[in-house]
């Protein structure tokens, strides 16, 4: 009996073998601790803020560890149980928690959010919980309102304020579906909606269905705003030679309200690969691509997917990123689907880079597990331009500045020794002819310039390979109408924000503010035409009636369009002694 018992031992080697001299081949390479924390090594400092990474490769925990400070003050280590704020990340949360609760039959992705929601307004368009999470709704980003009330970050606003910015708006930015604007504040409007399918708290859902069964234990919502909260890194911002204590945006969104761990991260990204929570075919829904007018959008650099990550092709393997930078704190994940491998870091110094060598740790980490899928033949550096010789007089003849009516920015082409220069006034890149009109951008993509008269009007055209073009248009900063500025002074208010600003004119600049806001100076570009030096307030346009100018338009880069109306003095001087 002996005898045969090992003869089936020996005929079962024979079999299996085999399979696991395969399965060996197909397993990930193991990188030592070693090389990792080389890679880390700017950051293993008792000095400096730090950093946390975990690595998930083949659906495993293969590595978590902290390096620098989580605590300048008390020099308190980071580690792999250090907590960290996670802002944005967290928004992958909601959006399984609301395609789990449509597993349950306790709502649908086609449901009109105002079922839920009925103290919204009616903007007279049916939008979706799909849109909300798809970032397709047309609904006005809150924190711009926030921000263009005169809120600042470290403004605390209560749930009910919040609510009413979402209540008092009146128009969308486009129709529901048909355009994607990134717009996190909407996630507001489903956390309300888990908790009115659920029939419990957000906080609560989330806790149970997800965090419990996934057992993250260090995952912990902020919902007192300023809890005490065990083993959390102190964020920091650097500032000149050492570090300030950063501040966060208090939109009292318990979405974003979330602290984790490296750990506790690699668990909820493991769930992809082996469920825990939800099955198979609800992580192929989640694992999607957003969609625009019903349709799954293209996917190419920058689309979206509905687990919030963006797409990028890096070398010809298709990787997927999340990223989150606020209050000090840095987090981001790096996934590279296709090769079953994920990196996550937390940090706590602003920043997720390398501040020496300026390259994404996350990435650079993946790097170390799935390299070998890389085409590198496919080339990141500067693109090498075979020019045409032009003349300096014609070269001079396209300098000016240029502004994109679209995307709300300003363009300045000037001559810098015998080369035509493409400045965005942060940085530039020479741009070299190719053609009578036509130039090639110096830079690490294909980017053609060309100039134009369109409609009596000189133009230039920018196009980006694989994005599109853009239109921008010669103005005079200069110009006779930019010299009669005091018209423009007054004081004007918007009924959708029950704010108001007023109008001077100081050092021959165009300067508003209001009781909030601290002087924001606006550079004169096309006629009647104003754009800021501050964030959101990217495009001032003034309008005209017979009895001169009775309002403008602020547009911001995020799609919203806000109309401000003048006052006439006897409205104004009533509303100051009120």
């Amino acid at each position: 009996m002996k005898n045969i018992n090992s003869l089936f031992i020996i005929i079962a080697l024979f079999i299996v073998l085999p399979k696991m001299g395969k399965a060996q081949k197909e397993l990930k390479p193991i990188v030592p601790i070693e090389k990792i924390d080389k890679l880390f090594k700017n950051w293993d400092n008792l000095e400096r803020p730090g950093i946390a990474v975990g690595i998930v490769s083949n659906g495993e925990i293969v590595h978590t560890k902290g390096y620098g400070l989580a605590n300048l003050e008390f020099d308190i280590p980071n580690t792999a149980e250090t907590r960290f704020y996670i802002g944005e990340l967290s928004n992958q949360f909601t959006a399984f928690a609301i395609l789990l609760l449509e597993s349950q039959n306790k709502l649908s992705l086609q449901e009109d959010i105002r079922k839920y929601l009925p103290t919204l307004p009616d903007l007279g368009k049916r939008i979706a919980i799909e849109d909300l999470i798809h970032h397709t709704s047309g609904i006005r980003d809150i924190a711009i309102a926030k921000a263009l009330s005169g809120w600042k970050n470290s403004d605390a606003i209560s749930k009910e304020h919040t609510i009413q910015l979402f209540v008092n708006q009146q128009k969308l930015n486009y129709e529901p579906g048909e355009k994607q604007q990134k717009n996190i504040s909407t996630f507001f409007l489903l956390e309300k909606i888990i908790a009115e399918a659920s029939g419990t708290s957000y906080t609560e859902y989330i806790q149970k269905n997800i965090f419990d069964p996934l057992k993250m234990t260090n995952t912990f919502f902020d919902t007192a705003s300023g809890a005490i909260i065990k083993n959390k890194a102190t964020g920091y911002n650097s500032k000149g030679d050492g570090f300030i204590a950063g501040t966060l945006n208090q939109l009292e969104l318990n979405n974003t309200n979330v602290y984790s761990t490296v750990g506790d991260m690699c668990r909820w990204l493991q769930n992809s690969y082996h469920p825990k929570v939800g099955n198979t075919s609800l992580i192929k829904r989640f694992s999607a691509l957003a969609t625009l007018n019903g349709q799954p959008i293209e996917e190419k650099n920058f689309s979206f997917y509905v687990n919030q990550f963006y797409h990028w092709n890096y070398y010809g393997t298709k990787k997927l990123s999340h990223t989150s930078i606020e209050g000090g704190y840095a987090s981001k994940i790096i996934h590279f689907p296709d090769q079953n491998m994920a990196a996550v870091v937390l940090g706590n110094g602003g920043t997720y880079d390398d501040e020496i060598a300026n390259d994404d740790m996350a990435t650079m980490t993946a790097e170390l597990y799935v390299e070998k899928y890389f085409n590198k033949s496919t080339s990141f550096g500067l693109v090498k331009v075979a020019g045409i010789n032009m003349d300096t007089k014609t070269l001079a003849s396209f300098t000016g500045d240029y502004w994109d009516p679209a995307g709300f920015n300003s363009r300045t082409i000037y001559l810098k020794h015998d080369t035509l220069m493409y400045s965005r006034g942060y940085n530039e890149s020479p741009i070299i002819p190719i053609g009578k009109n036509k130039f090639q951008m110096v830079t690490y993509s294909n980017v053609y310039v060309t100039f134009e008269n369109r409609n009596n009007k000189k133009s230039m055209l920018v196009e980006v390979e694989g994005v599109g073009e853009f239109e921008h248009i010669a103005y005079q900063k200069d110009a006779p109408w930019t010299k009669k500025l005091e018209e423009y002074a007054g004081e004007y208010f918007c009924q959708e924000l029950q704010t108001t600003y007023y109008f001077s004119v100081k050092n021959n600049k165009l300067i508003v503010n209001n009781l909030r806001i601290e002087d924001i100076e606006f550079s004169p570009i096309l006629k009647d035409t104003f754009t800021g030096n501050r964030r959101y307030f990217n495009e001032l346009k003034f309008n005209r009636n017979n009895n001169g100018i009775n309002g403008f338009q602020l547009a911001t880069s995020s799609g919203d369009k806000l109309w401000f109306e003048k006052r006439s003095v006897a409205i104004a001087k009533q509303t100051k002694l009120n």
